[in-house]
């Protein structure tokens, strides 16, 4: 499947902010609230606010990072 840049990159940004919100979710919920009856709607609330501010962060600072590590080090 061919896709642009652009789109490439909002898609590896929502999978990586998924996945990191996913696994911090359910490790600090469960710390903070234990597995209890309350863990699930904790979860999911955390959850969907983590994914919305990872996103962001992301998207915001991954070019930054790319650039800088870019002048920093040489690949190959």
């Amino acid at each position: 499947m061919k896709i642009s840049k652009k789109v490439f990159d909002i898609l590896f940004n929502l999978w990586l902010s998924l996945i990191m919100s996913f696994v911090m979710s359910l490790v600090l919920t469960a710390v903070n609230v234990g597995f209890n009856a309350g863990f699930f709607p904790a979860f999911l609330e955390s959850f969907v606010i983590s994914v919305v501010v990872s996103f962001l962060v992301i998207y915001v600072t991954l070019p930054l990072v790319a650039k800088w590590m870019g002048r920093i080090f040489q690949v190959g």
